[in-house]
């Protein structure tokens, strides 16, 4: 059981329940009448949890109707703020209850264990945290488990004061990672959740399992050992400390921040030139490829629900991005590196249209895009630098990279693993590493992902300044579904 806090009643989760039935979750006292009027019976009021299981068909109407509400409190006053609605607030959060086990590895939805009722921020940061806690768990459990790790341990980096009160997450964890061999770290995942939960029913087996495994005589390490750290002579940029070696993949060298765990490749002046003179064929083709329709996408997300005018693309390449936005009304700015390039859009759009990144003016902008951009960076603080020198008050950086999920390389989430063999990709970004640069220039940040399993290891990120647009961004899902 689960002791609910206020008055004292308790909800029993030991039951059945079928594939057709769901869990809904909700905070807001607003929406206790709500409950009432289908005719549930309130597990706990106040600011504490509500607690429903009920029909599909119910739950659905029960959410189109929270949507339908829209309810938000002014910080002034306590009155509906109709130019900030907050549709994420009042949402009902879903999550499949599964019934039996997939593979004997018992799976369940995700549950946040708080006897102490959180803020209403708290609770948005809780129903994040679940949400991709029980994406992860139900990747795991069709048996894709490089890509299931690629959600479940953004929880604990993501949402550290949350991720040891959920229910499941290094169970869920433990599982993938024995299925990658990676016995060592699931044996450790599998103590975690004894500590948290020593009633799970699967947890003493699994972990029996691990170790009669890892001990096996036809048992082959997938993932060489590590050699011991050799300090490098490259400083982190974001720490001001030597990166130590990492491995070799992709015959490149490979060093990571032993405080930021920013990863990057060993670049020698050469090729750092080589780097900075951009490429000619830089998202050319296809014409309106994956990579151009997602910045797009994100880009008149921002434009068109914030009202905002002044964009700058930045390593926009060959993209037909610019033409659309600059169509669709929007001040647009287009910059790279490749100066044919350059040349032949200012003959196209004229002049002042495109610049090299050493050539841009003094100009400010509402929104900066910087899409499959930041894993190019040789220098990251310099780079983000010239991005926040351009940036106007209450202005945001939006973009893409593929992040470094842990372990080697080779176990690139993505089922393409040529990503970090691309020799121009030399900067392997983590949320830590990301969170160090952006604090460093006094910005926040905000990550999301797709629901293309294909994309995997791709982050979506949001940098931003100030509070004006906080509503907005902190609002967005944990995951875009078929976005990519």
């Amino acid at each position: 059981d689960i002791q609910r806090a206020g008055n004292g009643r308790s909800c029993s989760q030991s039951e059945e329940v079928s594939d057709s039935e769901l869990i809904a979750q909700s905070t807001s006292n607003e929406l206790f009448q709500l409950f009432g009027s289908f005719g549930y019976e309130i597990v706990s009021r106040g600011n504490h949890k509500i607690l429903l299981v009920g029909k599909r068909p119910v739950l659905e109407a029960l959410q189109r109707r929270l949507q339908a509400k829209e309810i938000v409190r002014s910080k002034e006053k306590d009155r509906v703020d109709k130019d900030k609605i907050y549709k994420g607030l009042n949402k009902c959060y879903f999550s499949e209850r599964s019934s039996g086990n997939a593979s004997g590895t018992g799976f369940r939805p995700a549950v946040y264990l708080e006897s102490v009722a959180p803020s209403v921020r708290g609770e948005r940061r809780i129903s994040q945290a679940l949400e991709l806690c029980n994406y992860g768990g139900a990747l795991a459990k069709r048996g894709e488990h490089v890509v299931a790790l690629a959600f479940l341990e953004q929880v604990p980096i993501e949402y550290p004061d949350i991720a040891g009160n959920i229910a499941d997450l290094q169970f869920s964890r433990a599982v993938c990672l024995r299925a990658l061999r990676r016995f060592n770290e699931a044996q450790e995942a599998i103590r975690a959740e004894l500590t948290l939960d020593p009633q799970h029913p699967y947890c003493h087996k699994l972990l029996s399992d691990i170790r009669r495994e890892s001990r096996s005589e036809d048992f082959i390490c997938d993932t060489p050992a590590s050699p011991p750290p050799i300090k490098s002579t490259i400083l982190c940029e974001l720490c001001g400390i030597e990166f130590v070696y990492f491995e070799r993949q992709f015959d490149r060298d490979w060093y990571i921040c032993p405080n930021c765990n920013l990863l990057r490749s060993d670049v020698n002046e050469s090729e750092a030139k080589v780097l900075d003179n951009g490429s000619p064929s830089g998202s050319k083709s296809p014409t309106y490829s994956v990579a151009h329709r997602r910045e797009e996408f994100f880009c008149r997300l921002f434009l068109e629900h914030l009202k905002l005018n002044d964009i700058l693309l930045y390593g926009i390449g060959w993209s037909p991005v610019y033409k659309n936005l600059k169509e669709a009304g929007y001040n647009v700015v287009g910059c790279d590196l490749w100066r044919p390039l350059i040349e032949e859009q200012n003959k196209e759009f004229g002049q002042g249209s495109f610049y090299h990144r050493d050539d841009l003016p003094d100009t400010k902008f509402d929104v900066i895009s910087a899409f499959e951009v930041f894993e190019h960076f040789v220098r990251p603080i310099q780079e983000v630098q010239l991005l926040t020198n351009h940036l106007k008050n209450n202005g945001i950086i939006v973009g893409c990279t593929d992040f470094w999920h842990g372990g080697s390389l080779r176990e690139h989430p993505n089922p393409d693993k040529s990503y970090w063999a691309h020799k121009s990709h030399v900067t392997a970004w983590t949320w830590k590493s990301m969170n160090a640069v952006a604090h460093q220039f006094g910005l926040k940040t905000y990550y999301c992902k797709t629901s293309k399993r294909n994309f995997a290891a791709k982050v979506f990120f949001v940098m931003y300044e100030g509070d004006k647009y906080e509503w907005f961004v902190r609002g967005l899902p944990k995951i875009f579904y078929d976005v990519w």
